[in-house]
């Protein structure tokens, strides 16, 4: 129960204890100018009645915060699951269905292969479709994609770095595929059989 809440029962409580122990100050032991109209049972059932529209008041409030908050928790939480749906559909969109294609059409040429497999051509347009939407990329994908950038510009001078590029590739491979595979069950598109 938040603050604003208990103040507001707190409040109704102390107001609806203090109000009739004032009238009854008023009624019994200070003689007013002004006659008072009742006797004890009319007091008896005005004290009923006003507790009553207190109990009644805070129950009824109670409800309806409790509604106008459930409402707006499942407005927010609404609002925060399309926004999830946009953004998956974005990922697969311009990162993970673009570099699986790819990877496809690679792997439909050569069979199982390396990154050195690949000609300069094809290795630039890999490297520069993740480059370009790498910020629709995970943690370990990043990590990945950066090593092998990295293994790629110094296997030239350095032959030993070639497997390490190409480790990183079949990883990276692997990873898009099953990310997009996850990506898509996730929004509720088909399954896509790879077999």
């Amino acid at each position: 129960m938040d603050k604003y809440l208990k103040r507001i029962i707190s409040s109704a409580l102390i107001i609806s204890l203090t109000v009739p122990v004032l009238i009854n100050i008023l009624m019994y032991f200070i003689h007013m100018p002004l006659p008072v109209a009742g006797d004890k049972k009319t007091w008896i059932s005005t004290l009923g009645s006003f507790w009553g529209a207190i109990i009644g008041g805070l129950i009824s409030g109670a409800l309806t915060l409790y509604g106008v908050r459930a409402t707006i928790k499942s407005t927010q939480d609404d609002k925060k699951e399309e926004k999830r749906f946009e953004i998956t559909k974005e990922r697969i969109k311009e990162l993970y269905q673009p570099a699986d294609l790819i990877n496809s059409s690679f792997h439909k040429n050569y069979g199982e292969h390396g990154f050195q497999d690949l000609s300069d051509e094809e290795k630039n347009r890999f490297m520069e479709t993740l480059e370009n939407n790498i910020i629709y990329g995970d943690e370990k994908l990043y990590k990945l994609f950066y090593e092998l950038k990295e293994f790629n510009e110094q296997a030239a001078d350095f032959p030993e770095y070639e497997l390490e590029a190409n480790n990183r590739y079949i990883e990276i491979a692997i990873l898009i595929h099953k990310d997009l595979a996850f990506l898509r069950e996730n929004i509720y598109l088909p399954k896509i059989n790879s077999n």
